[in-house]
This record gives structure tokens, sequence and C-alpha cells, in this order.
């Protein structure tokens, strides 16, 4: 919280609050994005410890609302392997992800379907990160993309183009499709080369 307090100090000499969080700066970043979000207490309550600030930060947002919801996440996930990703690519990559996953299984009648997985791993040469959910409507696919389910269809459905763009910013890839009622999201990015 140290960052946070420097940001505090900074505001009350009147410079700008956020000119040290660079890109590089995580831990700042990811306080003041758990100040935002109000969960900060994550660290003291058991709350998720992947090693990414920022991806311990986004899941434990999520996972209260879904403990709030009667929707069970399940986290596998090693945060340590995004070090390489740039912060707000993290959040895009997740937030939308498990947005879409949570509306998902929102509409959910039964409880026991609120069924949402999350898991980050390498394999070879690859960080893989996996969100499904469970699904039992029949999704819509048009030139290959799944299409939104929202009735003002103009004003939604960029959350996979973006998780897609951000994917293709370091030469990977998503995929998605639906089988066995399970809505599966996977995005495959090669994991830089060691110098």
């Amino acid at each position: 919280m140290r960052g946070v307090a420097k940001d505090k100090e900074q505001n009350q000499r009147g410079s700008n609050r956020h000119a040290d969080i660079g890109p590089s700066d995580d831990a700042v970043f990811a306080a003041v994005l758990a100040d935002i979000l109000g969960t900060e207490r994550r660290k003291e309550d058991g709350g998720n410890h992947t090693g990414n600030d920022v991806l311990d930060t986004i899941l434990s947002d999520k996972q209260l609302y879904c403990s709030q919801h009667q929707i069970t996440l399940t986290i596998v996930a090693d945060g340590a392997r995004l070090d390489f990703i740039e912060t707000m690519d993290i959040c895009s990559i997740f937030g939308n992800a498990l947005d879409n996953a949570i509306e998902g299984v929102e509409k959910l009648a039964d409880p026991q379907q609120r069924l949402i997985r999350v898991a980050v791993y390498t394999q070879n040469v690859f960080l893989i990160i996996r969100v499904e959910n469970y699904c039992t409507a029949q999704l819509s696919v048009v030139d290959g993309e799944y299409r939104t389910t929202k009735h003002d269809k103009d004003m939604h459905g960029y959350g996979i183009k973006s998780i897609r763009y951000t994917a293709e910013k370091y030469g990977g890839s998503v995929s998605a499709d639906c089988s066995d009622n399970w809505f599966h999201l996977s995005v495959l990015l090669p994991l830089p080369e060691k110098a």
C-alpha cells in the first residue's frame, strides 16, 4: 500500500495523482484498482494469490460478485506467467471473459448450473487462458464468431472481439466453442523467448 500512500501524498501537493503509474508498475495499479473496486480486503480474507496482483484484484472482484449471486467460480491460475502481458491487456482479457461468463450463467434459474471455471497455465511454449461456463442456451454463430444474445446487438458483442485483438497483439489467438452444455473460451499466447 506504499504506492497508494505515495499517490495520495502527491495528490495533496497538487501533482498528477497517476504520474508515477507506468506500464510496469503493476502493484501500484492493482492497489488503485482494488481501492476503486473495494476489494482491498482480498489478501486478508483468503482471496486469490495467483502470483499477479492485477489478476488477483480482478478475480477477487468477480469472485465477490459471484458469491453474492449464487455462482460457483473455480480458479486455478499461475498468474506469475502473465508477467509479459501489459496491465491493461490483463484487464481486457479477464474482465471481458469473466463478464461474459457471468452474464451467461446469471440467466440460469438453477444455481447448481451457475458454474464458471478459470485456468491459467503453460504448455510447451504457450500460455493458455481458459474461461468456461455452463451454458444451456443455443448460441448464434455468424461468420465463425459467436454473436451476442442481447437485444441491442449494435451496442454489444465487443468482449470477444477485444480479447481477440489483445491476443493478436501478442501473436496469439482466441478460440471459442460450445459443447456438452459448456461454453469454452481459450486464449493461446506464445511465451516470449528467454534472453
